[in-house]
């Protein structure tokens, strides 16, 4: 994996989260997929954000709307 493959892997995930918002892009059959990249630091933490943001919804789901 060269670093040209890494920047258009992240420049893909920084588009999408423009584009849908991070939490949205990431849960319930979310755009972001660790399968999108090699990296694996990257790889853990869209795994932990994955789980971080079912956290939050299953805590504040009574409070939605």
């Amino acid at each position: 994996m060269n670093n040209k493959e890494l920047e258009e892997q992240y420049q893909l995930i920084a588009d999408i989260i423009e584009s849908e918002g991070l939490g949205y892009a990431l849960i319930e059959g979310g755009y972001i997929k660790t399968e999108m990249t090699d990296d694996p630091e990257l790889k853990e933490a869209i795994e932990k954000a994955v789980e971080g943001c079912k956290t939050i919804l299953k805590i504040v789901e009574p409070y939605l709307s």
